[in-house]
Protein backbone atom coordinates (compact mmCIF):
# COMPACT_ATOMS: atom_id res chain seq x y z
CA UNK A 1 0.00 0.00 0.00
CA UNK A 2 3.12 2.51 1.01
CA UNK A 3 4.47 1.95 -2.27
CA UNK A 4 1.58 2.56 -4.29
CA UNK A 5 0.41 5.61 -2.41
CA UNK A 6 4.42 6.59 -3.05
CA UNK A 7 4.31 5.73 -6.76
CA UNK A 8 0.76 7.83 -7.01
CA UNK A 9 2.55 10.69 -5.67
CA UNK A 10 5.34 10.60 -7.91
CA UNK A 11 2.93 9.96 -11.05
CA UNK A 12 0.66 13.29 -9.51
CA UNK A 13 4.29 15.67 -9.10
CA UNK A 14 5.12 14.29 -12.51
CA UNK A 15 1.70 15.20 -14.20
CA UNK A 16 1.46 18.45 -12.20
CA UNK A 17 5.48 19.05 -14.04
CA UNK A 18 3.79 18.57 -17.29
CA UNK A 19 0.73 20.25 -17.17
CA UNK A 20 2.55 23.45 -15.65
CA UNK A 21 4.73 23.50 -19.15
CA UNK A 22 2.04 23.93 -21.43
CA UNK A 23 0.81 26.82 -22.97
CA UNK A 24 -2.62 27.86 -21.36
CA UNK A 25 -5.26 28.73 -23.21
CA UNK A 26 -7.62 30.01 -20.63
CA UNK A 27 -4.74 32.52 -19.30
CA UNK A 28 -4.15 33.34 -22.73
CA UNK A 29 -8.03 34.36 -23.04
CA UNK A 30 -8.17 36.30 -19.70
CA UNK A 31 -5.00 38.31 -20.75
CA UNK A 32 -6.23 39.16 -24.00
CA UNK A 33 -10.17 39.95 -23.06
CA UNK A 34 -8.60 42.23 -20.11
CA UNK A 35 -6.27 43.98 -22.13
CA UNK A 36 -8.25 44.29 -25.28
CA UNK A 37 -11.20 45.52 -23.51
CA UNK A 38 -12.96 48.61 -24.57
CA UNK A 39 -13.21 49.81 -20.77
CA UNK A 40 -9.13 50.69 -21.06
CA UNK A 41 -10.56 53.33 -24.06
CA UNK A 42 -7.93 52.24 -26.67
CA UNK A 43 -4.74 52.28 -24.28
CA UNK A 44 -2.97 55.35 -25.58
CA UNK A 45 0.01 56.14 -23.54
CA UNK A 46 -0.32 58.55 -20.94
CA UNK A 47 -3.88 58.16 -20.09
CA UNK A 48 -5.54 56.01 -17.54
CA UNK A 49 -6.30 53.03 -20.02
CA UNK A 50 -2.26 52.59 -20.63
CA UNK A 51 -1.71 52.27 -17.10
CA UNK A 52 -4.65 50.41 -16.19
CA UNK A 53 -3.29 47.65 -18.47
CA UNK A 54 0.17 48.44 -17.30
CA UNK A 55 -0.26 47.45 -13.76
CA UNK A 56 -2.13 44.54 -14.92
CA UNK A 57 0.93 43.29 -16.42
CA UNK A 58 3.20 44.17 -13.86
CA UNK A 59 1.37 42.12 -11.09
CA UNK A 60 1.54 39.33 -13.90
CA UNK A 61 5.30 40.15 -13.43
CA UNK A 62 5.16 39.92 -9.71
CA UNK A 63 2.81 36.41 -9.65
CA UNK A 64 5.40 34.82 -12.30
CA UNK A 65 8.55 35.77 -10.48
CA UNK A 66 9.89 38.43 -13.07
CA UNK A 67 12.64 40.05 -11.90
CA UNK A 68 13.23 43.29 -12.38
CA UNK A 69 16.18 45.08 -13.92
CA UNK A 70 18.21 47.42 -11.29
CA UNK A 71 17.77 50.88 -12.35
CA UNK A 72 14.04 50.65 -13.34
CA UNK A 73 11.19 51.62 -11.34
CA UNK A 74 8.98 48.79 -10.70
CA UNK A 75 9.74 47.31 -14.07
CA UNK A 76 9.01 50.75 -16.03
CA UNK A 77 11.46 52.29 -18.04
CA UNK A 78 10.68 55.62 -18.68
CA UNK A 79 11.05 58.21 -20.96
CA UNK A 80 9.01 61.78 -22.70
CA UNK A 81 6.31 61.91 -25.58
CA UNK A 82 4.61 63.89 -26.43
CA UNK A 83 0.43 62.89 -25.59
CA UNK A 84 -2.42 64.56 -27.46
CA UNK A 85 -6.40 63.99 -25.49
CA UNK A 86 -9.43 64.21 -27.39
CA UNK A 87 -11.37 65.49 -24.93
CA UNK A 88 -14.85 66.68 -27.33
CA UNK A 89 -16.19 67.65 -28.59
CA UNK A 90 -15.40 65.74 -31.64
CA UNK A 91 -18.25 67.02 -34.67
CA UNK A 92 -18.10 67.33 -38.16
CA UNK A 93 -21.02 67.67 -40.45
CA UNK A 94 -22.45 69.18 -43.55
CA UNK A 95 -24.31 71.83 -45.01
CA UNK A 96 -24.95 70.28 -48.16
CA UNK A 97 -25.52 72.31 -51.10
CA UNK A 98 -29.09 70.33 -51.91
CA UNK A 99 -30.24 68.71 -48.45
CA UNK A 100 -29.10 70.83 -45.97
CA UNK A 101 -27.91 70.08 -42.82
CA UNK A 102 -26.77 66.21 -42.52
CA UNK A 103 -25.65 64.62 -39.20
CA UNK A 104 -21.94 62.16 -39.93
CA UNK A 105 -21.48 59.90 -37.71
CA UNK A 106 -18.52 59.89 -35.84
CA UNK A 107 -16.22 56.19 -36.10
CA UNK A 108 -18.02 55.72 -39.46
CA UNK A 109 -18.54 58.46 -41.86
CA UNK A 110 -15.49 59.90 -40.17
CA UNK A 111 -12.74 60.01 -37.65
CA UNK A 112 -10.39 62.65 -35.51
CA UNK A 113 -6.51 62.06 -36.38
CA UNK A 114 -4.58 61.51 -33.18
CA UNK A 115 -2.90 64.84 -33.31
CA UNK A 116 -5.88 66.96 -34.72
CA UNK A 117 -6.09 70.70 -33.47
CA UNK A 118 -8.84 72.06 -31.76
CA UNK A 119 -11.21 74.41 -33.52
CA UNK A 120 -15.04 75.43 -33.72
CA UNK A 121 -16.78 77.13 -36.86
CA UNK A 122 -18.30 76.06 -40.31
CA UNK A 123 -15.58 76.04 -43.40
CA UNK A 124 -15.83 76.76 -46.93
CA UNK A 125 -14.45 73.62 -48.16
CA UNK A 126 -11.72 73.15 -51.16
CA UNK A 127 -10.76 69.97 -52.30
CA UNK A 128 -6.78 70.05 -53.40
CA UNK A 129 -5.69 66.63 -54.81
CA UNK A 130 -2.56 65.53 -52.98
CA UNK A 131 -2.24 68.61 -50.72
CA UNK A 132 1.59 69.12 -52.13
CA UNK A 133 3.32 72.05 -53.21
CA UNK A 134 6.27 71.81 -55.67
CA UNK A 135 7.96 73.62 -58.02
CA UNK A 136 6.53 71.21 -60.99
CA UNK A 137 3.52 70.25 -58.96
CA UNK A 138 1.36 72.39 -57.17
CA UNK A 139 -2.20 71.40 -56.01
CA UNK A 140 -2.43 75.14 -54.13
CA UNK A 141 -1.79 77.08 -57.18
CA UNK A 142 -5.12 78.03 -58.86
CA UNK A 143 -7.77 77.97 -55.42
CA UNK A 144 -7.77 80.31 -52.47
CA UNK A 145 -7.89 78.21 -49.27
CA UNK A 146 -7.71 80.76 -46.62
CA UNK A 147 -9.68 80.39 -43.97
CA UNK A 148 -10.79 77.45 -45.12
CA UNK A 149 -11.30 73.31 -45.08
CA UNK A 150 -9.07 71.31 -47.48
CA UNK A 151 -9.66 67.96 -48.17
CA UNK A 152 -6.46 65.84 -49.55
CA UNK A 153 -5.74 62.55 -50.56
CA UNK A 154 -3.67 60.45 -47.50
CA UNK A 155 -1.17 59.51 -50.53
CA UNK A 156 1.59 60.50 -52.52
CA UNK A 157 1.07 60.82 -56.10
CA UNK A 158 3.33 57.90 -57.96
CA UNK A 159 4.17 60.22 -61.02
CA UNK A 160 7.50 59.65 -62.68
CA UNK A 161 7.88 63.44 -63.18
CA UNK A 162 6.80 64.19 -59.36
CA UNK A 163 9.23 63.96 -56.86
CA UNK A 164 8.09 64.61 -52.75
CA UNK A 165 9.29 63.30 -49.55
CA UNK A 166 7.28 60.24 -47.92
CA UNK A 167 4.06 61.05 -47.25
CA UNK A 168 3.22 62.34 -43.81
CA UNK A 169 0.24 63.69 -41.82
CA UNK A 170 1.80 66.57 -39.87
CA UNK A 171 3.95 67.61 -43.48
CA UNK A 172 0.79 67.70 -45.29
CA UNK A 173 -1.05 70.03 -42.78
CA UNK A 174 2.08 72.36 -42.45
CA UNK A 175 1.49 72.57 -46.23
CA UNK A 176 -1.72 73.53 -46.06
CA UNK A 177 -1.59 75.72 -43.12
CA UNK A 178 1.23 77.54 -45.07
CA UNK A 179 -1.36 78.36 -47.63
CA UNK A 180 -3.80 79.83 -45.31
CA UNK A 181 -6.20 76.84 -44.49
CA UNK A 182 -8.07 76.55 -41.27
CA UNK A 183 -8.55 72.74 -41.26
CA UNK A 184 -7.46 69.52 -42.92
CA UNK A 185 -9.38 66.62 -43.98
CA UNK A 186 -7.91 63.40 -45.19
CA UNK A 187 -9.40 60.51 -47.41
CA UNK A 188 -8.09 57.46 -49.46
CA UNK A 189 -8.00 57.73 -52.98
CA UNK A 190 -11.28 56.69 -54.80
CA UNK A 191 -9.27 53.37 -55.88
CA UNK A 192 -8.08 52.65 -52.68
CA UNK A 193 -10.47 49.45 -51.20
CA UNK A 194 -10.71 50.03 -47.73
CA UNK A 195 -12.02 53.86 -47.54
CA UNK A 196 -12.91 53.26 -43.52
CA UNK A 197 -11.63 56.33 -41.63
CA UNK A 198 -9.24 54.70 -38.83
CA UNK A 199 -8.02 56.23 -35.70
CA UNK A 200 -4.45 56.67 -36.03
CA UNK A 201 -1.59 58.49 -34.08
CA UNK A 202 0.73 58.06 -36.65
CA UNK A 203 1.34 61.73 -38.02
CA UNK A 204 4.90 61.72 -37.86
CA UNK A 205 7.63 64.06 -37.22
CA UNK A 206 7.30 67.97 -37.16
CA UNK A 207 5.04 71.07 -35.62
CA UNK A 208 1.84 70.41 -33.98
CA UNK A 209 -0.82 72.43 -34.85
CA UNK A 210 -3.06 72.96 -32.00
CA UNK A 211 -5.29 75.08 -33.90
CA UNK A 212 -5.93 72.92 -37.14
CA UNK A 213 -8.50 69.92 -37.13
CA UNK A 214 -7.19 67.00 -38.87
CA UNK A 215 -10.11 64.99 -39.64
CA UNK A 216 -10.56 61.51 -41.81
CA UNK A 217 -13.29 60.96 -43.77
CA UNK A 218 -14.67 57.89 -46.09
CA UNK A 219 -15.43 57.34 -49.73
CA UNK A 220 -19.15 58.27 -49.45
CA UNK A 221 -18.57 61.53 -47.34
CA UNK A 222 -16.40 62.55 -49.55
CA UNK A 223 -18.68 62.41 -52.42
CA UNK A 224 -21.12 63.99 -50.32
CA UNK A 225 -18.86 67.26 -50.23
CA UNK A 226 -18.51 66.67 -54.15
CA UNK A 227 -22.23 67.66 -54.70
CA UNK A 228 -23.60 70.20 -56.87
CA UNK A 229 -19.76 70.76 -57.43
CA UNK A 230 -19.50 70.09 -61.50
CA UNK A 231 -17.75 66.53 -60.92
CA UNK A 232 -17.55 63.49 -58.47
CA UNK A 233 -14.84 62.68 -56.06
CA UNK A 234 -14.16 60.09 -58.19
CA UNK A 235 -14.11 61.79 -61.90
CA UNK A 236 -11.50 64.44 -59.87
CA UNK A 237 -9.42 61.31 -59.01
CA UNK A 238 -10.01 60.19 -62.71
CA UNK A 239 -8.80 63.87 -64.19
CA UNK A 240 -5.37 63.92 -62.19
CA UNK A 241 -4.44 60.24 -63.04
CA UNK A 242 -5.17 61.18 -67.03
CA UNK A 243 -3.72 64.60 -66.82
CA UNK A 244 -0.74 63.92 -64.52
CA UNK A 245 -1.66 67.20 -63.29
CA UNK A 246 -3.64 69.26 -60.40
CA UNK A 247 -7.24 69.25 -60.42
CA UNK A 248 -8.55 71.34 -57.43
CA UNK A 249 -11.75 72.76 -56.78
CA UNK A 250 -13.81 74.77 -54.66
CA UNK A 251 -17.01 72.75 -53.41
CA UNK A 252 -20.52 73.64 -52.82
CA UNK A 253 -20.81 72.12 -49.13
CA UNK A 254 -19.46 73.72 -46.27
CA UNK A 255 -18.12 71.81 -42.95
CA UNK A 256 -19.36 72.33 -39.34
CA UNK A 257 -16.15 71.15 -37.26
CA UNK A 258 -16.51 71.33 -33.47
CA UNK A 259 -13.56 69.38 -32.27
CA UNK A 260 -11.14 70.00 -28.45
CA UNK A 261 -8.16 68.54 -27.47
CA UNK A 262 -5.57 69.30 -25.36
CA UNK A 263 -1.63 68.68 -26.39
CA UNK A 264 1.17 68.01 -24.22
CA UNK A 265 4.39 68.28 -26.04
CA UNK A 266 6.13 65.86 -23.05
CA UNK A 267 4.66 63.39 -20.53
CA UNK A 268 6.16 60.66 -18.37
CA UNK A 269 5.31 57.23 -20.82
CA UNK A 270 7.29 53.89 -20.07
CA UNK A 271 7.89 50.43 -21.22
CA UNK A 272 7.76 47.38 -19.11
CA UNK A 273 10.89 45.01 -19.12
CA UNK A 274 11.49 42.09 -16.59
CA UNK A 275 13.44 39.05 -16.76
CA UNK A 276 13.67 35.33 -15.97
CA UNK A 277 17.19 34.62 -14.97
CA UNK A 278 18.68 31.49 -16.72
CA UNK A 279 19.96 28.77 -14.34
CA UNK A 280 23.14 27.48 -15.86
CA UNK A 281 25.62 29.44 -14.33
CA UNK A 282 27.95 29.51 -17.75
CA UNK A 283 24.67 30.74 -19.97
CA UNK A 284 22.66 33.28 -17.98
CA UNK A 285 24.42 36.38 -18.89
CA UNK A 286 23.54 34.95 -22.52
CA UNK A 287 19.99 36.50 -23.25
CA UNK A 288 16.65 35.58 -25.30
CA UNK A 289 14.63 39.09 -25.60
CA UNK A 290 10.77 38.88 -26.29
CA UNK A 291 8.89 41.96 -27.28
CA UNK A 292 5.36 43.37 -27.94
CA UNK A 293 4.05 46.42 -27.72
CA UNK A 294 1.05 47.41 -24.94
CA UNK A 295 -0.15 50.81 -26.55
CA UNK A 296 -2.61 51.51 -29.19
CA UNK A 297 -4.24 54.91 -30.36
CA UNK A 298 -6.72 55.39 -27.69
CA UNK A 299 -10.35 56.88 -28.21
CA UNK A 300 -12.12 59.99 -29.44
CA UNK A 301 -15.11 60.77 -27.30
CA UNK A 302 -17.18 57.44 -27.23
CA UNK A 303 -14.88 56.05 -30.46
CA UNK A 304 -13.07 53.58 -28.58
CA UNK A 305 -10.64 51.82 -30.49
CA UNK A 306 -9.83 48.19 -28.08
CA UNK A 307 -6.88 46.91 -29.96
CA UNK A 308 -7.33 43.46 -29.25
CA UNK A 309 -5.44 42.12 -32.16
CA UNK A 310 -3.37 45.01 -32.41
CA UNK A 311 -1.70 44.68 -29.86
CA UNK A 312 -3.30 42.95 -26.76
CA UNK A 313 -2.35 39.95 -28.33
CA UNK A 314 1.01 40.14 -28.16
CA UNK A 315 1.06 41.88 -24.91
CA UNK A 316 -0.94 38.66 -23.63
CA UNK A 317 1.61 36.51 -25.47
CA UNK A 318 4.01 37.89 -23.27
CA UNK A 319 2.48 37.73 -20.25
CA UNK A 320 1.82 33.84 -21.07
CA UNK A 321 5.45 32.59 -22.05
CA UNK A 322 6.21 34.89 -18.86
CA UNK A 323 4.10 32.60 -16.77
CA UNK A 324 5.19 29.24 -19.12
CA UNK A 325 9.24 30.21 -18.71
CA UNK A 326 8.94 30.72 -14.76
CA UNK A 327 8.30 27.06 -14.72
CA UNK A 328 10.21 25.95 -17.18
CA UNK A 329 13.67 27.19 -15.74
CA UNK A 330 15.40 27.68 -18.96
CA UNK A 331 19.20 27.90 -19.07
CA UNK A 332 19.75 31.13 -20.68
CA UNK A 333 18.20 34.47 -19.09
CA UNK A 334 15.07 35.45 -21.06
CA UNK A 335 13.57 39.52 -21.31
CA UNK A 336 10.35 40.75 -21.41
CA UNK A 337 9.12 44.00 -22.68
CA UNK A 338 5.86 45.45 -23.12
CA UNK A 339 6.81 48.34 -25.48
CA UNK A 340 4.92 51.92 -25.61
CA UNK A 341 4.25 53.93 -28.43
CA UNK A 342 4.55 51.88 -31.40
CA UNK A 343 1.24 53.47 -32.79
CA UNK A 344 3.43 56.49 -33.23
CA UNK A 345 6.10 55.65 -34.70
CA UNK A 346 8.59 52.50 -32.68
CA UNK A 347 9.48 55.39 -30.17
CA UNK A 348 9.21 52.63 -27.12
CA UNK A 349 11.16 50.35 -29.54
CA UNK A 350 13.79 52.76 -30.08
CA UNK A 351 14.43 53.81 -26.74
CA UNK A 352 14.75 50.34 -25.39
CA UNK A 353 17.09 49.69 -28.07
CA UNK A 354 18.92 52.62 -27.40
CA UNK A 355 19.40 51.65 -23.71
CA UNK A 356 18.98 47.90 -23.73
CA UNK A 357 19.90 46.90 -19.91
CA UNK A 358 22.02 44.29 -21.29
CA UNK A 359 24.98 44.72 -24.03
CA UNK A 360 23.50 44.17 -27.50
CA UNK A 361 25.95 40.98 -28.50
CA UNK A 362 24.74 39.00 -25.04
CA UNK A 363 21.12 38.88 -26.68
CA UNK A 364 21.36 35.49 -28.75
CA UNK A 365 18.01 36.28 -30.85
CA UNK A 366 14.81 38.54 -30.26
CA UNK A 367 11.13 37.89 -31.25
CA UNK A 368 8.51 40.43 -31.45
CA UNK A 369 4.89 39.35 -31.77
CA UNK A 370 2.59 41.94 -33.20
CA UNK A 371 -1.43 41.13 -34.51
CA UNK A 372 -1.07 37.53 -34.16
CA UNK A 373 -4.81 36.56 -33.07
CA UNK A 374 -6.74 36.97 -36.33
CA UNK A 375 -6.38 35.49 -39.79
CA UNK A 376 -5.90 31.78 -40.67
CA UNK A 377 -2.09 31.38 -40.95
CA UNK A 378 1.61 32.54 -39.55
CA UNK A 379 3.76 35.15 -41.07
CA UNK A 380 7.54 34.84 -39.41
CA UNK A 381 8.89 38.67 -41.01
CA UNK A 382 12.47 39.50 -41.06
CA UNK A 383 13.79 35.82 -42.51
CA UNK A 384 15.72 37.16 -45.35
CA UNK A 385 17.85 38.90 -42.64
CA UNK A 386 18.81 36.00 -39.98
CA UNK A 387 17.70 32.39 -42.56
CA UNK A 388 19.01 30.14 -39.61
CA UNK A 389 16.83 31.30 -37.33
CA UNK A 390 13.86 31.38 -39.82
CA UNK A 391 14.67 27.63 -40.87
CA UNK A 392 14.46 26.63 -37.42
CA UNK A 393 11.12 28.19 -36.29
CA UNK A 394 9.88 26.64 -39.61
CA UNK A 395 11.42 23.04 -39.00
CA UNK A 396 9.38 23.38 -36.02
CA UNK A 397 6.11 24.21 -37.34
CA UNK A 398 3.76 21.02 -36.81
CA UNK A 399 0.62 22.60 -37.75
CA UNK A 400 2.54 23.82 -41.22
CA UNK A 401 0.58 27.14 -40.13
CA UNK A 402 3.91 29.15 -41.14
CA UNK A 403 3.79 30.34 -45.18
CA UNK A 404 7.04 30.66 -47.07
CA UNK A 405 6.64 34.39 -47.47
CA UNK A 406 9.37 36.57 -45.54
CA UNK A 407 11.10 39.56 -45.57
CA UNK A 408 14.44 41.63 -44.22
CA UNK A 409 15.49 44.56 -42.11
CA UNK A 410 12.83 43.56 -39.30
CA UNK A 411 9.45 45.32 -39.13
CA UNK A 412 7.31 47.32 -36.62
CA UNK A 413 8.84 47.07 -33.40
CA UNK A 414 12.07 44.72 -34.17
CA UNK A 415 13.34 47.05 -37.00
CA UNK A 416 15.47 49.04 -33.96
CA UNK A 417 17.32 45.51 -32.69
CA UNK A 418 17.63 44.29 -35.92
CA UNK A 419 19.46 47.79 -36.55
CA UNK A 420 21.67 46.85 -33.96
CA UNK A 421 22.97 43.51 -35.35
CA UNK A 422 20.65 41.14 -33.38
CA UNK A 423 18.47 38.31 -35.10
CA UNK A 424 15.13 38.12 -34.91
CA UNK A 425 11.82 37.06 -35.87
CA UNK A 426 8.55 39.39 -36.44
CA UNK A 427 5.25 36.92 -35.56
CA UNK A 428 2.44 38.17 -36.97
CA UNK A 429 -0.28 36.32 -38.62
CA UNK A 430 -1.70 36.25 -42.42
CA UNK A 431 -4.53 38.07 -43.56
CA UNK A 432 -4.76 39.95 -39.45
CA UNK A 433 -5.66 43.25 -40.49
CA UNK A 434 -9.24 42.70 -41.20
CA UNK A 435 -10.16 44.73 -38.05
CA UNK A 436 -7.09 46.89 -37.86
CA UNK A 437 -7.68 50.49 -35.84
CA UNK A 438 -11.33 50.12 -36.49
CA UNK A 439 -13.56 49.77 -33.57
CA UNK A 440 -14.30 46.64 -34.74
CA UNK A 441 -11.04 45.27 -33.23
CA UNK A 442 -12.56 43.64 -30.60
CA UNK A 443 -11.82 40.22 -28.30
CA UNK A 444 -14.66 39.03 -30.44
CA UNK A 445 -13.31 39.50 -33.47
CA UNK A 446 -10.45 37.23 -32.56
CA UNK A 447 -9.10 34.27 -33.51
CA UNK A 448 -8.36 31.98 -30.29
CA UNK A 449 -7.10 28.96 -32.29
CA UNK A 450 -4.48 30.50 -34.34
CA UNK A 451 -3.31 32.91 -31.23
CA UNK A 452 -2.85 29.43 -29.24
CA UNK A 453 -0.96 28.02 -31.83
CA UNK A 454 1.27 30.95 -32.44
CA UNK A 455 2.35 31.05 -29.12
CA UNK A 456 2.91 27.48 -29.31
CA UNK A 457 5.08 27.13 -31.89
CA UNK A 458 6.87 30.70 -30.22
CA UNK A 459 7.42 28.35 -27.15
CA UNK A 460 8.78 25.96 -29.21
CA UNK A 461 11.22 28.09 -30.72
CA UNK A 462 12.28 29.13 -27.48
CA UNK A 463 12.94 26.44 -26.04
CA UNK A 464 14.98 25.18 -28.98
CA UNK A 465 17.32 27.97 -29.18
CA UNK A 466 17.56 28.03 -25.48
CA UNK A 467 19.27 24.03 -25.58
CA UNK A 468 21.60 25.89 -28.22
CA UNK A 469 19.97 24.32 -31.13
CA UNK A 470 20.36 27.87 -32.64
CA UNK A 471 23.49 30.34 -32.58
CA UNK A 472 23.18 33.79 -32.74
CA UNK A 473 24.82 34.19 -36.60
CA UNK A 474 25.70 37.38 -38.55
CA UNK A 475 22.56 38.99 -40.10
CA UNK A 476 22.64 39.54 -43.29
CA UNK A 477 22.31 43.52 -44.58
CA UNK A 478 20.40 44.33 -47.55
CA UNK A 479 21.20 46.74 -50.43
CA UNK A 480 18.23 49.11 -49.12
CA UNK A 481 19.72 49.62 -45.36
Amino acid sequence: MKTLILITLILLLFAKHIISQTISPVKLTENLKFIGSVDLKGRLPGTEGYDIAADFCIQKFKEYGIKNFRGLNNYKQFFKLENNRIIGPCELNIIHAERGFLKLKHGTAYTLRGFTGSATGTFDVVFCGYGISTDNYDDYKNVNVKNKAVIIYKANPQFENVSVEPFSIRNRIKTAVEKGAAAVIFVNTPTFKNSHPIGSVMDGKGEHFPNIPAIEIDHQTAELFFDDSGTSFADSYKAIIEQRAPYSIELKSKAIIDIKAIYNSAVDVYNIIGFIEGRDASKKDEFILLTAHLDHVGSQCEVVFPGANDNASGSAAILELARYFSEYKPEHSIIFALLTAEESGLQGAEFLATNLPVSSNKIIAALNFDCIASGDSIQLGNGLTNPELFKLAKSLDKNNLVIKDTWSNGGADLTPFVKLGIPGLYFVTKYSYTNLHLQTDTFENCNLDLFERVIMLAAELIKNIDKGKYERENILKTETE
